[in-house]
């Protein structure tokens, strides 16, 4: 009963725990006829049945947080032409490159975790295809107006839904976790350079030693991808019906 129990614990981890249950009870059943080894193996292969889909679309989710982070720089740097304007049209960019970049990470991990059919995918691929539009086109003010305007449309609707409404408050609070992980790696390395690395940074300082830059690259490009999908999965369930096509 013991092992019944341990097995059930960790099959519920991949699965609700009415389902787990449910598959642990099929194997004992079979277990005095196929034997123990059989039991053990045959319940490894249903964990990795369940689980696979989700490092599966970590991976890839963090994948495409790479590209857009990417694609963002190499437009800034590389476009002779392409220039932010001074502020406060310089914060509204800068909150487009964040929710482009955070947006496309959390809707190629819907994708695979949920399916193209979840409207909360179909909810995310709305907003994040008019963002990215406009933060490619920033120079072009007819196009950035219409990918605003657009955009407001799509979150008005969306808000009128109550399945739909739901799905704006995973994103919202998706946004938040990044912004938090965000301030909290500038925060680390403002308290690094003010307390045990004094010396002036920029113009003529010293870059911040390599340990720092690790710490910084984990935080943002690592930690960050992990917390916004973790916290959308789990939104996701306790919000919306488990749809998950694991």
């Amino acid at each position: 009963m013991r092992s019944a129990s341990i097995a059930e614990w960790i099959v519920a981890r991949v699965t609700s725990k009415n389902r787990a249950a449910s598959i642990v009870g099929d194997l004992l059943e079979l277990e005095p006829q196929k034997g123990r080894l059989w039991y053990w193996r045959s319940l490894a292969g249903v964990i990795v049945s369940l689980a696979w889909r989700r490092p599966l679309a970590f991976a890839v989710a963090l994948c495409a947080y790479f590209a857009a982070f990417g694609g963002s720089f190499l437009m800034v740097y590389l476009h002779i032409r392409f220039t932010i304007p001074d502020s406060p049209w310089r914060a509204l960019w800068g909150v487009f490159f964040v929710a482009s970049n955070c947006l496309w990470c959390i809707l190629v991990y819907a994708a695979i975790r949920y399916g193209a059919r979840d409207r909360v995918t179909q909810l995310l691929l709305a907003v994040s295809v008019p963002i990215t539009v406009g933060l490619y086109f920033w120079e072009r003010p007819i196009i950035l107006v219409a990918c605003i305007a657009l955009t407001i449309c799509v979150l008005a609707t969306s808000a009128l839904n109550n399945k739909l409404r739901r799905g704006l408050l995973m994103v919202l609070a998706v946004l938040i976790v990044n912004a938090g992980i965000f301030l909290l790696t500038a925060g680390l390395i403002a308290l690094h350079q003010r307390f045990l690395h004094p010396a002036p940074m920029g113009n003529g300082g010293m870059p911040p030693p390599l340990a720092v830059q690790c710490v910084e690259f984990c935080m943002l490009f690592l930690i960050a991808p992990l917390a916004m999908t973790s916290a959308y999965a789990r939104m996701h369930n306790s919000l919306i019906a488990n749809q998950s096509l694991d």
